[in-house]
Order: C-alpha cells, then structure tokens, then sequence
C-alpha cells in the first residue's frame, strides 16, 4: 500500500490543490454577487430630438447621497453601480425647463429606464425695485399728460361775441 500511495502521491497532490481552487472560485463567485442596480434612459426635447450634455442629477431618498451624469450626444445617460433604495432623478439643462422623477424604486440587479421630455423654458425677467418704481411713476407721468393733451384737443373751442381782443393782450 505504501508502494501505491508513493507511486500516486503527486497526483493526489495535485487533486487536492486543485479541489482548493475550485473551492476558492466558488467562494469568490459567492461573494461576487450584485448589490447594486442601474438607472440610464434618454433626454429629448419636446419634439423628440435628443438633448446633447444634459445634466442628470440621481439623489437617494434614503441616504441622501447624489450622483451627476451628463448625456452623450444621442441624449443618452447611465448611471450603474447604484445601491438599493428609492430615488429622485432630475434631468436639466440651460434653456430648457427642468423635469423631476421621484419615487423610482431600484432593486438588486435592477435596471430602471427613465425619459424625459425638457420643454423649452419662457423667459422670465426681474426688474430691480427701484427700477420698476421709476418705470411705473414714467408710466403715470405720461399717462396723465396724455389724458390732459386729449381734454384740451377734444374741448370745443369757445365762442365770442364781441370782436374785440381780450383785455390782457392790451398792454
């Protein structure tokens, strides 16, 4: 028996290391296991053309932590490799309006398709206070002078009876 085992012991050697490897691999596989999830979609405009380099902001309701992607050139985003939990996506960009998803649930190994649609935003201009004060005390200035232009013009003229120059123009 000893002369067997002698005359096989480098293959069992060899079984042996090779069932740890395996064993490892295993292991490791186990450990490996996905956690996380993906959210990407696409950002057009009203009319459906793709929004180049707009900003995506992802934020996790329970954490609070935020993570920024930017689109590509066909308005595509993707933001792998998030944790579990529920989240709010924001999706902007300058000269557009801003749109806002909440309440998208990612699980493990899930991946969330979220589009948007950006309209483009109306031009909303704010006036300094005193600015606007001075406009609007203009604006009554000449309102009340052409109110009065009207009365004079519209005024019948009034009649004389006697031919004679008034008194004040004799001096």
């Amino acid at each position: 028996m000893k002369r067997v085992f002698n005359k096989h012991k480098w293959t069992c050697v060899c079984s042996l290391l090779g069932l740890i490897f395996i064993g490892m691999q295993a292991t490791n596989s186990l450990n490996a296991q996905v956690t996380t999830g993906t959210i990407s979609g696409t950002v057009t405009d009203a009319s459906g053309a793709s929004v180049a380099d707009a900003a995506v902001q992802i934020e996790n309701g329970g954490t609070g932590l935020s993570t920024t992607v930017h689109t590509d050139g066909q308005g595509r985003y993707n933001a792998p490799s998030l944790n579990v939990g529920d989240y709010k996506v924001t999706a902007s960009k300058t000269g557009f309006s801003t749109a806002v998803r909440t309440g998208i649930n990612l699980t493990v190994g899930a991946a969330v398709v979220a589009q948007y649609a950006l309209g483009v935003t109306t031009l909303l201009m704010v006036v300094p206070v005193p600015i606007a004060t001075l406009h609007q005390a203009g604006a009554v200035a000449l309102l009340t002078a052409m109110l009065v232009l009207t009365h004079c013009l519209s005024a019948p003229p009034r009649l004389r009876i006697n031919a004679s120059p008034p008194p004040e123009t004799l001096v």
